[in-house]
């Protein structure tokens, strides 16, 4: 551990600075990456070897890069301030949500099982990938590639009855 005590004190403030420019002068985003780095650091101690300042910056460019594709999949919320005044009219169509949500369920049971139980862990039920890997028994990369798959069906599927 003394040996990282003191690559923390020679490569910190140049950590730091790099992880500025990386959140576009971000602060708190930086200090946040620099702290994953020292993370991986501490779990990767016994395989550091000098130079250690070139993997410190390769870690953190990997970490900005986790960190902006994680942002670019979240959507941006809106609050509400106030409630909308515009009413939905359902007289033109009375049934027109009935038959998007049957729509809906007839795609749902045209995918295969495996499928159908990741995107309704992710995408109904919330789970995170981890989390529906963990209850599904499989890789969070199992779940990724199940879920592109499984919307991917659902979108031709619905397309295709739209078009109907």
């Amino acid at each position: 551990m003394a040996d990282l005590v003191s690559l923390y004190a020679a490569n910190n403030d140049a950590l730091l600075r790099r992880a500025m420019g990386l959140t576009g002068g971000n602060r708190a985003d930086a200090e946040d990456l620099v702290a994953e780095v020292w993370m991986a650091a501490h779990r990767h101690a016994a395989e550091l070897r000098e130079p250690a300042r070139p993997w410190f910056y390769g870690v953190l460019r990997n970490k900005a890069i986790d960190r902006s594709r994680r942002h670019k999949r979240r959507p941006t919320y809106v609050p509400i301030d106030e409630p909308a005044n515009e009413q939905i009219d359902y007289s033109a169509d009375p049934e027109g949500g009935y038959i998007a949500n049957a729509s809906f369920e007839e795609c749902l049971a045209f995918l295969l099982p495996q499928q159908q139980d990741v995107f309704v862990a992710v995408v109904i039920e919330g789970l995170s990938y981890v989390d529906a890997g963990r209850k599904l028994k499989i890789t969070e990369w199992a779940v990724r590639g199940r879920l592109h798959r499984a919307k991917d069906r659902l979108k031709r599927c619905l397309a295709a009855k739209e078009a109907a």
